[in-house]
């Protein structure tokens, strides 16, 4: 009994240690990312796409993007959309951008402005 109970701190400090070590790798990666976009923003700088201010019923900026992206009458993913509002730091670095768009898109649905059609794609309403 008293090997078992050495046996399972032994596992925890393990445990312990290894979840240390992993923060510890997580903080530096995220240092690293922070370096590396900083240098991404000193070398190619993001030419922002101007986005009409136009905001009526109290619609988003990033609403007002994907509008104007949409307009070209062409459809587009998520994916794109969101690539698209990234590079306009439009969607907050530390929230899923895809996710972000997704919730813009379902309700620009509930408006009757865009629609979701069958390949997964948005396209704008006529109208």
């Amino acid at each position: 009994m008293a090997d078992t109970i050495v046996t399972i701190r032994q596992m925890l400090d393990s445990v312990r240690t290894q979840r240390k070590q992993l923060k510890e790798r997580l903080e530096m990666l995220d240092r690293r990312e922070d370096t590396l976009l900083e240098w991404l923003n000193e070398e190619e700088p993001v030419q922002h796409i101007r986005i009409p201010d136009d905001r009526k019923n109290g619609s988003t900026r990033l609403s007002a993007f994907i509008q104007s992206k949409l307009a070209d009458g062409k459809p587009h993913g998520t994916d794109e959309l969101a690539k698209f509002a990234d590079e306009q730091g439009l969607i907050d670095r530390m929230k899923s951008s895809k996710r972000v768009v997704n919730m813009t898109m379902q309700g620009l649905t509930q408006h009757n402005v865009v629609k979701r059609n069958s390949d997964g794609t948005w396209e704008r309403v006529r109208g």
